[in-house]
């Protein structure tokens, strides 16, 4: 209960910041790839350090590093998608991060129970280390990310945008 609340705890403090943020948020590629790796992070040290204190403390990290990474993939996903098709990539999106959550719970189980809770955490850990380290280096991908973040400037030159008929904009 307590580990849970802190995840709580740690989503909504980053929640928080981002409302109290005065300057521009950084753009989505590095908002992923920090995200990602303080996920592995926060799991890293939940495996190393004792106690519960500083579980809690690795759990608050963990909650805030999720929602950054994935509200940040969610942006990408609906500024990106067609109009037309938003939904149903939307649907897809979560079908497929539903699926992985089982199947990623069922194999931290089987790690778990073979190699013991704090080896299976700092493994996790090192996955999603490696997993930010792997989207540094895919150029086109953190193109892709940052192309977002363009979609989602607003226009400066004073022109309004006007939505194309049917458009849901």
């Amino acid at each position: 209960g307590l580990l849970t609340a802190a995840l709580g705890a740690g989503s909504v403090l980053y929640a928080l910041s981002g409302l109290l943020r005065t300057r521009r948020p950084p753009a989505f590629a590095r908002r992923a790839v920090l995200g990602i790796a303080a996920l592995g992070v926060g799991h890293v040290l939940l495996g190393v350090l004792p106690g519960l204190g500083w579980g809690l403390a690795s759990a608050v990290v963990i909650g805030a590093a999720f929602l950054a990474a994935m509200s940040t993939f969610n942006s990408v996903i609906q500024l990106l998608a067609p109009d037309e098709l938003r939904g149903r990539i939307l649907a897809v999106r979560h079908m497929a991060f539903s699926t992985s959550v089982a199947a990623g719970s069922l194999a931290a189980g089987f790690l778990t129970d073979a190699l013991g809770v704090q080896t299976a955490c700092i493994l996790l850990g090192a996955v999603l280390l490696f997993a930010a380290a792997v989207l540094i280096c895919m150029p086109r991908m953190m193109a892709l990310l940052n192309r977002a973040s363009g979609a989602a400037t607003p226009k400066t030159t004073g022109e309004k945008e006007t939505p194309e008929p049917n458009s849901t904009r």
